[in-house]
């Protein structure tokens, strides 16, 4: 007989791995994850993924030519991500957050910053993985 369960992992991270793949995204093993994180539990970053993702999306525009992102602008866009303080949940997303899209406001109202080009694909974020 079936009972159902009553714990966190059968009603709400079971569901939101199942959403998240169907999104399209790849689910890694607790292994995989500490191989890509370089076996450091504290770094989040998959740096390889991240690397090889801010060259293939990011272009710069200068004077009607577009040019790729130079090794050290991916270099310093990692070392900005890798850089940020920990400042409670909220803080820290909304500060990763005007890092990935530089056309987002902050709370005065003030834009952070603007391009052409985000660091990161809103709008297909199939673009965003491998």
């Amino acid at each position: 007989m079936n009972t159902f369960q009553i714990n966190e992992k059968y009603l709400s991270q079971i569901p939101a791995l199942q959403l998240l793949i169907g999104l399209g995204f790849e689910f890694l093993t607790p292994a995989e994850a500490l191989r890509e994180r370089r076996d450091r539990t504290s770094n989040v970053l998959r740096e390889k993924i991240l690397r090889n993702q801010l060259k293939e999306i990011n272009r710069i525009r200068y004077k009607g030519n577009e040019y790729l992102f130079s090794e050290e602008s991916v270099q310093s866009a990692i070392q900005k991500l890798k850089n940020i303080k920990y400042d409670g949940l909220l803080k820290t997303n909304e500060a990763i957050y005007c890092e990935v899209d530089p056309t987002v406001k902050t709370k005065k109202g003030r834009v952070k910053r603007v391009t052409d080009q985000p660091a990161a694909e809103w709008r297909c974020p199939n673009f965003n993985s491998p």
